[in-house]
């Protein structure tokens, strides 16, 4: 469990020192490279300003200066753009947002900032500068100043004055007003759709086995048995299962939900030694036939290739009790006089649920369709009602193996 949590707590840092990026998400589009338009699956990194494109089953990570730009086939639009100042000389993605003869609107994702370009040269356009607090410190607070810089680099066109001093620093607005700016000067100008990606969903099949332990906690005297052992049980399990990617535009967390059957058989024989030539033994058995629905975030930390992919799993899950079953076989022996006794122990609730982390490993194909396994280790408590002791309770902790394969 240890060496788990410090493999989940590391896999981030893990994750940063990969050439390749984790959670990106592909879509059909293409690459411009020397005028021409080379078509395939496009992938993009804001933070590290790289595209990754497949084509065929080559995969190439492609700087801004090594393309002129790339596309998305469901909308967005990228371009490569030389910016100039003080503090930066380089190349840099920008998305288009607004193209147009006189005014152009460009969005950088990495620092989520639009700009403005007019005459080849690039305005930033901010609603935040640095400035110090009341306690000193220096932070980004808001500043009205990108108005100013707007309505210098649009006075060529007073009729739209007004409508700069109510502009806000969004989309809508800027886009807005850009496209007003063009009109005004009689410029052609085309506004670019934003993309919008359709959440990709799969329909499944999970089979896997649970390992699992329970142990009882008493004071009683007469269930000192059950303290002094686990009860354990291997477990198989069969379900369906849904899952559904969430998460910004190119990064992606999947949602999962299942339903599974599962029927756990736990059970124990242990020898106490009473006295001189007197013992007891027990023999403690619970079936438990259940249906596991657990609801499951994964979240990408490593991606090692294009076929291989590292996620990290949380989970809760509701488990609904279809039957429960427990029985106790008590044997005393006095001077080689055995007394038999049976009895039910212990009473399930009808409902409880457990907690995991884990990772998964994903395997996808050429098909679209995942092959993911899956290692839990998590804590459950069965709750129950034990004869003669109402303040009994349970410790449970289970490792889970799954393989989900989406149809």
């Amino acid at each position: 469990m240890k060496s788990l949590i410090i493999l989940l707590i590391t896999l981030p840092t893990i994750s940063l020192a990969q050439r390749n990026h984790p959670g990106i998400r592909y879509f059909d589009g293409g690459i411009l490279l020397g005028g021409d338009t080379i078509q395939g699956k496009v992938g993009y990194h804001p933070g590290k300003d790289v595209v990754i494109f497949k084509n065929t089953s080559n995969l190439q990570y492609l700087s801004p200066s090594k393309i002129e730009g790339f596309y998305f086939s469901n909308g967005a639009s990228f371009t490569s753009v030389a910016v100039q100042s003080n503090l930066d000389n380089s190349t840099h993605f920008f998305q288009q947002v607004v193209l147009g003869d006189s005014a152009s609107l460009f969005y950088d994702l990495a620092s989520k900032t639009y700009f403005l370009e007019r005459h080849k040269e690039m305005t930033q356009i901010n609603s935040k500068k640095p400035g110090r607090k009341p306690n000193n410190n220096l932070e980004l607070v808001e500043s009205k100043e990108y108005i100013l810089a707007l309505l210098q680099e649009m006075s060529n066109c007073k009729t739209i004055t007004p409508v700069i001093h109510k502009t806000e620093v969004n989309q809508k607005d800027l886009s807005s007003l850009v496209s007003l700016y063009n009109d005004c000067l009689g410029a052609q100008h085309k506004i670019i759709p934003q993309i919008k990606p359709q959440s990709e969903t799969h329909f499944g099949i999970r089979v896997g086995y649970e390992l699992s332990r329970f142990k009882l906690k008493s004071t009683n005297q007469e269930n000192t048995f059950a303290t002094k052992t686990f009860l354990t049980a291997i477990s198989p399990s069969i379900g369906l299962y849904y899952s559904k990617e969430l998460g910004n535009r190119f990064r992606k967390v999947v949602f999962i939900n299942e339903i599974n059957v599962i029927q756990e058989n736990f059970k124990t024989y242990n020898e106490i030694s009473l006295a001189q030539d007197s013992m007891e033994s027990n023999e403690i058995k619970l079936r438990l036939l259940n249906i596991r629905m657990p609801f499951q975030f994964r979240i990408p930390l490593v991606s090692l290739n294009s076929k291989f992919n590292i996620s990290s799993l949380f989970e809760l899950t509701p488990i609904l009790r279809l039957r429960s079953e427990s029985s106790r076989i008590r044997e005393v022996g006095y001077n080689n006089i055995f007394y038999t006794s049976a009895e039910e122990p212990f009473k399930a609730n009808n409902l409880n649920f457990t907690q995991s982390i884990g990772l998964g490993f994903e395997f996808p194909n050429n098909r679209d369709r995942d092959i993911f396994f899956d290692m839990q280790v998590g804590r459950k408590s069965i709750p129950i009602t034990t004869k003669n002791d109402t303040g009994a309770k349970n410790k449970n902790s289970y490792i889970s193996f799954g393989l989900r394969l989406s149809l």
